[in-house]
């Protein structure tokens, strides 16, 4: 009875130390897939730096303006180079600006004049004007006064006085278009109403010759007078003319002298020619 009983105990403990020996592998896989047994490594956040915003063709020409202002004129060119090709039209003026008078780059017409294009087809009524001012002397491009009047038509149907002027010079000496002396003091008086000195003057030319308008020397007084205020010297001796002639003001030869007097120390030599005949 003693005998089995020990044997029975030996086999408890045989099966004993061999289920440890079969279970220890599954305790030790399922201790590898504990996931508290190994922790991973946290990965950093990296905030990434936003790209730099590209200046804006009105900060470049900005940019241009400033470093002109400084007479660094290639990195002004630089500048407006750059603000033109974002479709700029002041750096398209400047640049043709710069490339006409030659200031701080050699003069070169063809250039300026390629500049002034680009912004007078973006609207831009100085540069618009300046092309036809550069097409009527044949600078930078064949003289051609029906390209003038294009231009200056493009910039005067927009109120610009200054290409009025011009524009009515044209049609005064017909030059590109047909002459005609009554739409020559149309466009005279659109810049004179808005006190552009020397299309006060011409106008009041025709009114004292009665070209394109009825002859009125009174008027042509009062214009002459509006010029004369507006810093045109040749308005006084034209205004003087009609003091000594008494046309459209009462004959005062002493006013006359007066204005040839201011006239010549201005600089006028018409006006010194006028002294020697009172």
């Amino acid at each position: 009875m003693l005998k089995r009983t020990v044997k029975f105990a030996a086999m408890i403990a045989a099966s004993a130390a061999l289920g440890l020996v079969l279970q220890a592998p599954a305790c030790a896989k399922a201790a590898t897939k504990n996931p508290a047994a190994k922790k991973p490594v946290a990965k950093k956040n990296v905030t990434k730096k936003a790209a730099p915003t590209p200046p804006s063709p009105d900060q470049l020409f900005l940019s241009g303006m400033t470093a002109l202002n400084k007479r660094n004129t290639p990195a002004a060119i630089k500048n407006f180079e750059a603000a033109s090709k974002g479709g700029n039209t002041e750096a398209d003026n400047m640049l043709g600006t710069l490339y006409f008078s030659g200031r701080g780059v050699p003069q070169n017409y063809p250039k300026a004049a390629t500049a002034f294009e680009r912004a007078a087809q973006g609207g831009h009524l100085l540069a618009a004007t300046k092309l036809g001012d550069m097409a009527d002397a044949g600078q930078g491009m064949p003289k051609d006064s029906s390209k003038a009047a294009h231009w200056y038509g493009e910039a005067a149907n927009k109120n610009f006085a200054t290409a009025q002027l011009k524009f009515g010079g044209l049609y005064e000496s017909g030059d590109g278009v047909a002459q005609d002396d009554a739409k020559a003091a149309q466009w005279y008086r659109k810049a004179a109403d808005q006190g552009q000195w020397d299309a006060q003057h011409r106008l009041g030319k025709l009114f004292v010759e009665g070209r394109g308008v009825a002859k009125d020397p009174a008027h042509a007084a009062q214009l002459f007078e509006s010029s004369m205020k507006n810093g045109n010297s040749f308005a006084k001796i034209s205004l003087g003319d009609l003091y000594q002639a008494g046309s459209g003001v009462p004959q005062d030869s002493a006013k006359a002298k007066k204005l040839y007097q201011e006239a010549a120390d201005e600089g006028e030599p018409l006006a010194k020619e006028r002294l020697k005949t009172l």
